[in-house]
């Protein structure tokens, strides 16, 4: 969930790697980032890298 200033608010994940993707959303939203602040950041090859292409689009879609 991302705020209209670009702010992460939270993640829900309801699929197999939903833990792995947790510590990163956790650290995301405890630190208030921008989704803008956030693509690029996963390591590869890890299941985080699919926050990335949800980072841009949220990006993608405050900026039109």
């Amino acid at each position: 969930m991302v705020a209209n200033d670009g702010t992460v608010l939270g993640y829900q994940g309801l699929h197999y790697h939903a833990d792995v993707m947790a510590k990163t959303m956790q650290v995301v939203v405890e630190m208030g980032l921008d989704v803008r602040e956030v693509p690029d950041r996963a390591y590869h090859p890890t299941t985080p890298e699919i926050l990335d292409g949800l980072f841009r689009d949220a990006a993608d879609a405050l900026a039109e």
